[in-house]
């Protein structure tokens, strides 16, 4: 038999268990929600954009036209439509760094006419090829929720 101060402790112990049990669910799916640090980092993609623009090699003249949408995650990000380059750029929004750097830097720089294939059974393993509903999924995007810029060439 179990001393009576004994089992009320396992009692009130088991009570709490079972109540962290409960609760720890709810607080993960809370934590694990997306941050919303994309609307913060990408606001203004103005100077971001015309760092962007300064960096490119041949340097673009005239007006340069950009849609940027972003997608909720951990860090944010988001797929900087260039028209007149005909590019989709990965803007990653990543902490610690200057949200200008990340999309100067982007490693992922798809070219429209270069790197997009008819079918995903197409991109055959490619990291870097995706399909043209992909394309236009992101395209769609920007025309419903983008935000568009206009940066001056040089």
């Amino acid at each position: 038999m179990i001393p009576i101060s004994i089992a009320t402790h396992l009692i009130a112990r088991r009570s709490n268990l079972l109540r962290l049990a409960c609760i720890l669910p709810i607080a993960f799916c809370v934590h694990a929600q997306p941050a919303n640090i994309d609307s913060a980092r990408f606001d203004n993609a103005q100077p971001a954009l015309e760092r962007f623009i300064a960096k490119v090699e041949p340097r673009p003249s005239g007006d340069q036209n950009f849609c940027v949408v972003t997608y909720p995650s951990s860090d944010g990000y988001a797929w900087v439509h260039w028209l007149q380059g005909n590019k989709l750029i990965y803007w990653l929004g990543a902490a610690g760094e200057p949200p200008d750097d990340t999309l100067v830097f982007s490693t992922r720089k798809l070219d429209l006419t270069k790197d997009v294939v008819e079918y995903d059974r197409d991109i055959s393993g490619s990291t870097y090829l995706v399909s043209r509903k992909w394309v236009r999924d992101r395209l769609a995007d920007c025309q419903a929720r983008g935000k568009r810029y206009v940066i001056r060439g040089f």
